[in-house]
């Protein structure tokens, strides 16, 4: 039987149609809500508005600082959190920073903490600012005057007398080490946002009752024996005090959100003996946060460090790296899926060139299966970078890159001088508005302690940190001579208003002349027509000497 066969042509298989991604709408939500977590310090998740909140939540003191009677009892506290006037506005104030945060959108922007503060006090970078800040604002310090120059001149008895209350002022400034105390304070200040100085005034530290009593300015309080009752001026960081119960309700009155009494560990101590330093003062709604300090600079320095850092590493690594050396070898039992036997030998191979890659050895390929490749990673611009990132640190620092990291001004005629003339005026500002009222009060203390009373006559002033160099103060002195010149010839001023000028002016180089006494008046060629004649019978000596050479 014949049997026949067929063809039958083979039908194309089309590939198995696979489904797409299946992504429920209620993950993609949650999803995006994790996104947006905030990781406490303490290591738990916040929602977004629960970390916004946190913002304004009140400085937790360390354990000690406030006595365990007050923690239980404490008037402005509910259910052991602190509460403060207003607290309803955070809850939206929470919605609106919550929907455009995240990890590193608002950096720096709530406290973080003495702990961690403490930590970023060694960090180099963020010393080095704070220390020259610091350093400046105290180098030339204060110097005392009268206000009641001119009267003086008139009383030799009282210019005397101001003049030895100067000098007394003066050695008890130096005996409590207010300069140096003024300036540790400056830079606790800028590595916590504030501190405080107490006033010792020689009073058992253990005498609660002594230390919630105001400290009145009066001679019983501040003198003992005729002598200053205060002993020294003690630098209090503020990780050891805690603002007693305050004014969060009338904005009316002048102690609002200005504790009147502090906690030092555990010791209410009035607030009138304590000498309260603080800088970039934040918000009234943020005071409690910043435990009624200012803001760290160092907290707001963190991120700047940061980028700065980055571009530093990262142009070191860049540097090491730059130049990448390829073998081009036989790969194709490794692509094609080779076993371990092949990926060994490339490792040996890899091995083998690490060690002779370096100048000094010798380096040897495989004449036709390999070849050597050298790609090197262009490096302009990387000095740029780094140097733009470290002109921003210096100046969220207010700090000139001179001072800063030593470095020398760089361009065309470039001197610095305008930068360093900017940071003098900075310091200044500095000095009257962190140190002047305490400075005030200091001094205060000083006169009533010396004397019984405050002179009101004796004033103190920062001096000026600008010091022009010799060449430019000789042009000046020059200049202001010559113009003394000209107004006495055209009769404006006379030669005791000039005099009285050069006397007064420190930097003249005649501060101690005495502008009472006028030297005798030079005669001029119009008051004596000889003057010039510098002989006796000239005439004839001249005619001798024609005579002669006519000879």
């Amino acid at each position: 039987m014949a049997t026949t066969t067929k063809n039958v042509a083979a039908v194309p298989t089309t590939p198995e149609k696979k489904s797409g991604l299946n992504i429920r709408p209620d993950a993609a939500q949650n999803l995006l809500a994790i996104a947006k977590m905030h990781i406490a310090a303490d290591g738990s998740i916040q929602k977004p508005e629960e970390a916004a909140r946190a913002k304004f939540a009140p400085y937790q003191p360390a354990p000690g600082v406030i006595p365990d009677s007050v923690m239980k009892n404490h008037p402005n506290r509910e259910g052991g959190q602190a509460q403060i006037a207003m607290d309803g506005v955070c809850n939206g104030m929470a919605h609106v920073i919550g929907n455009f945060r995240s990890s590193q959108a608002v950096n720096g922007s709530e406290f973080v903490g003495y702990g961690v503060l403490a930590l970023l006090e060694q960090h180099p970078l963020i010393r080095a600012p704070i220390e020259a800040r610091a350093d400046e604002m105290a180098r030339e310090f204060v110097e005392l005057f009268s206000t009641e120059q001119e009267a003086l001149e008139d009383d030799p008895d009282r210019k005397d007398e101001i003049k030895d209350r100067i000098r007394q002022i003066q050695e008890e400034m130096d005996r409590l080490h207010v300069k140096k105390r003024f300036r540790d304070a400056e830079a606790k200040t800028g590595y916590a946002g504030g501190c405080m100085l107490y006033i010792d005034m020689g009073n058992d530290p253990d005498d609660e009752a002594e230390l919630k009593t105001p400290l009145v300015m009066d001679k019983a309080k501040l003198q003992k024996d005729g002598k200053p009752r205060i002993k020294a001026l003690k630098l209090i960081e503020p990780i050891n005090v805690y603002p007693a119960p305050y004014n969060a309700d009338n904005p009316l009155k002048d102690n609002f959100y200005r504790p009147e009494s502090w906690y030092v560990m555990g010791k209410e101590t009035h607030s009138t003996r304590l000498l309260h330093f603080a800088d970039n003062i934040p918000p009234v709604l943020l005071k409690p946060a910043y435990n009624f300090f200012g803001i760290p600079l160092a907290q707001m320095m963190i991120d700047y460090v940061d980028k700065f850092d980055t571009a530093r590493v990262a142009a070191a690594d860049l540097v090491d790296k730059f130049s990448q050396n390829i073998i081009k070898t036989d790969m194709s039992q490794i692509l094609s899926g080779g076993g371990v036997e092949h990926g060994q030998q490339l490792a040996y191979r890899a091995m083998m060139f690490s060690q002779q890659k370096h100048n000094r050895s010798l380096l040897t390929i495989d004449n036709e299966k390999e070849d050597f490749v050298q790609v090197n990673t262009p490096l302009s611009g990387v000095a740029d970078i780094v140097f733009q990132a470290m002109q921003f640190l210096a100046g969220v620092a207010r700090t000139p890159v001179t001072k800063y990291f030593g470095l020398s001004p760089t361009g065309l005629s470039a001197t610095g001088e305008f930068d360093m003339r900017n940071w003098y005026d900075f310091c200044a500002g500095k000095q009257e508005s962190n140190w002047a009222d305490n400075l005030a009060k200091v001094l205060d203390i000083i006169m009533i302690g010396l004397w019984g009373e405050v002179d009101p006559a004796i004033k103190s002033r920062f001096l000026s940190l600008y010091k022009p160099d010799p060449e430019q103060t000789a042009r000046v002195n020059k200049l202001n001579a010559e113009t003394g010149d000209i107004l006495i010839a055209n009769g404006t001023i006379g030669r005791e208003e000039e005099r009285q000028r050069v006397g007064s002016d420190p930097a003249s180089g005649y501060d101690a002349l005495d502008t009472d006494a006028l030297p005798d008046e030079v005669p001029t060629d119009e008051d004596d027509p000889d003057a010039n004649v510098t002989g006796t019978g000239g005439e004839e000596e001249d005619d001798d000497t024609s005579t002669g050479a006519d000879k």
